[in-house]
């Protein structure tokens, strides 16, 4: 596998965290790990256009309070993602500036990692299935209540019609490892 690579000699780490409600951008010292503050951000989309800019507060945060869209601009997956720069004045008057992508490719893909991932802007919908008892025999009637809620800032929140419908089914289900359920 070809992945193309680029070099930064730099003494800034950046780091993004997007969700479908804001955006926050980090920036630390990598030597100390210490928060650089004042740090000059720009957030750009894959075209090049400027969505955002700032400074990093004294703990070296930009908080971000919109959602930033526009990272997917095309089928070359090399293109797509948010681009995110960083320039600050070290101790000595020196300026320092690092990058970061939002995009995960060509091996460090996040399906590679033990984390939740979401693929696209809309809101994650996790679903809760409740059952009138853990155990069950061949024809019998199960109850069952279903709980969907949407993954928000704060946590998880419930969600808002028309995002979901009522829908009443029947479902057969055998002890056969090869069956289906309908």
């Amino acid at each position: 596998m070809y992945v193309r690579t680029a070099a930064l000699v730099t003494n800034m780490a950046v780091h993004l965290k997007r969700s479908s409600e804001n955006a926050s951008v980090w920036v630390t010292t990598l030597d100390k790990g210490k928060p650089v503050p004042d740090a000059k951000i720009s957030v750009y989309d894959c075209k090049g256009e400027a969505l955002w800019s700032g400074k990093t507060d004294k703990n070296g945060i930009a908080s971000i309070g919109k959602q930033l869209n526009g990272g997917e601009c095309s089928s070359d997956e090399e293109l797509s993602g948010l681009f995110v720069t960083a320039r600050a004045k070290d101790a000595q008057g020196n300026e320092d500036v690092s990058f970061v992508r939002s995009g995960w490719n060509r091996g460090i893909e996040s399906w590679r990692f033990p984390f939740p991932t979401q693929w696209n802007d809309s809101p994650s919908i996790l679903a809760h299935t409740i059952l009138d008892r853990p155990l069950f025999r061949a024809g019998e009637t199960v109850s069952m209540k279903h709980l969907l809620r949407v993954q928000a800032g704060k946590g998880l929140a419930q969600l808002k019609p028309p995002s979901w419908t009522a829908t009443r089914c029947a479902a057969a289900v055998s002890a056969s490892r090869n069956s289906v359920c309908r």
